[in-house]
């Protein structure tokens, strides 16, 4: 099966760019400024609205391994190839320049939606949490650090660390809920 029977063309090389791409240091030192200035935000305002409680979830190493390398894949590596790698233009594209902005807001905007679609359609008992305002918040602030990061970068691999390090800090220290066993 050819890859156009699975993405059209210009996705299908917007996926492989997106993962073969390995950041420069100054893109490494991009993705780490925008991973500070969210976790900044994200802390203060977590605490502010009492979004975040903090505690440390207690669980086995074993599940903790566990949970840490299913996090990597979702939402890390599943949800960044899609809002990051899929929705946004690598910046090797010709439009990339002129639509930077607008793609990292409709990138930001879907990914929103996701969560609160997900909650709807699919995943019920994250309801309370991925419906509330103050998670939706947060999340706006990890979409613009990731598809920022991306934007800088063109690789996939700054905004999965990302995503996957911030979800691993909520949930075992912060009072994210694990939802599976």
């Amino acid at each position: 099966m050819p890859p156009s029977a699975i993405l059209p063309n210009h996705l299908w090389s917007r996926a492989c760019r997106c993962l073969s791409t390995w950041p420069a240091p100054a893109g490494w030192r991009a993705a780490a400024a925008a991973f500070f200035l969210f976790a900044l935000f994200a802390l203060s305002f977590g605490y502010l609205s009492g979004f975040f409680q903090p505690h440390l979830t207690p669980m086995p190493l074993s599940k903790f391994l566990g949970v840490m390398a299913i996090l990597f894949i979702f939402p890390g590596i599943t949800e960044e190839f899609v809002f990051r790698g899929l929705v946004l233009p690598h910046p090797t594209e010709e439009q990339f320049e002129r639509t930077r902005l607008r793609d990292l807001i409709v990138s930001i905007i879907v990914f929103v939606f996701w969560h609160v679609g997900n909650a709807w359609l699919t995943f019920p008992v994250a309801r309370p949490v991925f419906w509330d305002w103050r998670f939706l918040t947060i999340v706006v602030g990890l979409g613009w650090a990731c598809g920022w990061s991306y934007q800088r970068t063109g690789s996939l691999w700054p905004s999965v660390l990302i995503h996957w390090f911030i979800v691993v800090i909520w949930k075992v220290f912060l009072g994210g809920p694990v939802f599976f066993e």
